[in-house]
Order: structure tokens, then C-alpha cells, then sequence
């Protein structure tokens, strides 16, 4: 399966009301995009999955499925909180090239958390810098280089920056753009 043969609409896509005693609509609709989104992601390549990632944040913000569909179960009795970060050691991960996921979380005005940042560690060096650039293609950016760590500054985009070394990647959410998506 090609990331082509799956519509990403339920990622973004709003879905109103609440159905007692019934299938919600919007579920009848996506079910079976988002089967065939979590079997890509279990079978795809890493490089792929970091594209993906990048690609839901890039024009709107989505729902996030990623912790979940990128882990072997139930991944939350695995987390250790440190600095304010949420730890998963990779061991916990279908994609072994994961030797630590971090994320930090952010409250909205209205209580709900979300995920403000994004970082995986990767034990051997990848091509971030390619997939990187090919994910945000289509938008405006600024690339800074420092040292071994590259930064891309987007504009108008829910992602403010993205920045790598060969393996280690960190997507930071703009607070202005996060939207709350009902699961």
C-alpha cells in the first residue's frame, strides 16, 4: 500500500455531535482510512512515517493517532515523566530504528492537553534533511544551520520548526495554530 491510497481527511476533519446508542457519522465515514493508515504505518519505513508525521502538522492541525499507531500496545503504563517530557524508551515501538521518544504536552484554555513537542531519537543516522525538505516543499521556511543541527522555520504552517541532526528529529507545534480535534 502507497500513503497515496489512503485519504487523510479524518485526520482533520471536524467531527460534530454526539451520537448516543449508534455509530457516529463521521466514524461510518473513516473507519476504514484510518485501517488502512495504521497498517501503513506498522509496515511502512521510518523514513516514511517521519514524512507522514510532518505532512499531518504541515497546512492544518490533526488529530493525533501517532503515539498509538506507532507503538506494539498499550504504550502508556511505558511512559516515564521527566522535565516536564513524556519518556518512552524505542523497545516499546513497531519501527526498531526508535531508541527514545519524547513528547511535551501543552493545556489549552479549556483543559485539554496536546502534544506541543515532538522528538525521536533514532539509533543509526537517517536522511532527515531530505525527508524533511520534501515534506515541506510546498511551504515557507527558513533554514538555519548550527553545527550538526539543522532548524527549519516554517511560516503560516501549525508546525513552528522542525529541527534535526542525521538522527535525531524534533517537531515543535505553533501555539496559534493548534486546533482541538474531538476523537
Amino acid at each position: 500500500m502507497n500513503r497515496e491510497d489512503i485519504n487523510f481527511g479524518f485526520l482533520w476533519e471536524d467531527k460534530k455531535g454526539i451520537v448516543l446508542d449508534a455509530k457516529h457519522p463521521f466514524d461510518e465515514k473513516w473507519d476504514d482510512e484510518y485501517i488502512k493508515f495504521r497498517n501503513y504505518v506498522e509496515n511502512a519505513s521510518i523514513e516514511e512515517v517521519i514524512w507522514l508525521i510532518i505532512y499531518s502538522y504541515r497546512d492544518n492541525f490533526p488529530r493525533d493517532y501517532w503515539t498509538v499507531v506507532m507503538s506494539k500496545g498499550m504504550i502508556s503504563k511505558y511512559i516515564i515523566k521527566k522535565d516536564n517530557y513524556d519518556i518512552i524508551d524505542g523497545r516499546h515501538f513497531i519501527h526498531k530504528e526508535i531508541s527514545l521518544y519524547k513528547d511535551y504536552e501543552k493545556t489549552d484554555l479549556m483543559g485539554f492537553s496536546y502534544v506541543f513537542e515532538r522528538i525521536f531519537h533514532f539509533n543509526k543516522d537517517l536522511p532527515l534533511k531530505r525527508i524533511v525538505e520534501d515534506a515541506i516543499s510546498e511551504k515557507e521556511y527558513v533554514k538555519k544551520q548550527m553545527d550538526n543541527k539543522t532548524t527549519y522555520k516554517l511560516t503560516d504552517s501549525p508546525i513552528s520548526s522542525i529541527s534535526i541532526t542525521d538522527n535525531v528529529f524534533e517537531l515543535k507545534i505553533n501555539k496559534n495554530k493548534y486546533r482541538r480535534r474531538n476523537y
